[in-house]
């Protein structure tokens, strides 16, 4: 079963049962919006419940009984699939309207696949990433060839594959190392001391995370769980 797994940049009030969970049909493929688009609800297609900003991932479903409306899917932020209605010329590749009042099209464009499961070096290079894919940016601190708890955090957590598959959908990943037994390139160890000042390093593992834009949301550790405890601190840091 295909499923867009990814974090959304959304807005949405509180609804009730106007959403329903939803079963994405295997043939549904996830797509990007490149402008805001509303969303109605599902029980009641003239009422605007909220709006999808540029950037949000979503799968396009079958035509509503309501006319001029499709069934939308998207991943809720507490993980699960949910669905709307959207008006069909919003998700169609028609002009913007010539009149100031009438609808205003978007075009929604496939989405490209997540990057594969990676550990950047260079900061600029992670941070652009973190912006255009809207994810968060996960900064390890950490002495890679001497530190005791970071190699415990590496082995227990960022080594497992139930952190890997979370990663590659909401995170950029960046390691800040600060190895004793091994030469880092002059460029990266500046980079390195420059970003531990930056964020008042002062031991190891640190994991500094970054929103979207490069605000930090918090600030994590070794913690005994496994993945699954490190992948519910992620989430609360994302609401």
């Amino acid at each position: 079963m295909q499923r867009c797994v990814c974090h959304l940049n959304l807005f949405l009030p509180l609804m009730g049962a106007a959403f329903l969970l939803a079963t994405v049909e295997a043939s549904a493929e996830p797509y990007l919006c490149t402008e805001p688009i509303g969303v109605f609800d599902v029980a009641a297609p003239d009422k605007q419940i909220g709006q999808f900003n540029a950037g949000t991932k979503l799968e396009i479903g079958k035509p509503a009984d309501a006319p001029g409306m499709v069934h939308i899917s998207y991943l809720g932020q507490d993980g699960k699939f949910l669905t709307g209605l959207c008006r069909a010329e919003d998700v169609g590749r028609a002009p913007k309207s010539s009149s100031p009042s009438g609808p205003k099209p978007v075009i929604i464009s496939k989405s490209k696949p997540p990057r594969a499961f990676e550990w950047l070096e260079d900061h600029p290079k992670a941070s652009q990433y973190a912006r255009e894919e809207n994810k968060l940016l996960l900064m390890d601190f950490t002495g890679s060839d001497w530190c005791g708890w970071c190699k415990k955090l590496d082995a227990e957590v960022f080594s497992r594959q139930e952190f890997k598959d979370y990663a590659e959908q909401n995170l950029v990943l960046l390691k800040v190392d600060f190895p004793k037994h091994t030469a880092l390139p002059a460029n990266v160890k500046q980079q390195n001391d420059r970003l531990a000042g930056q964020y008042h390093i002062s031991g190891f593992p640190t994991v500094v995370i970054l929103d979207s834009q490069g605000r930090q949301v918090g600030t994590l550790g070794y913690m005994e769980g496994g993945p699954a405890a490190f992948i519910a601190e992620l989430k609360k840091l994302r609401r």
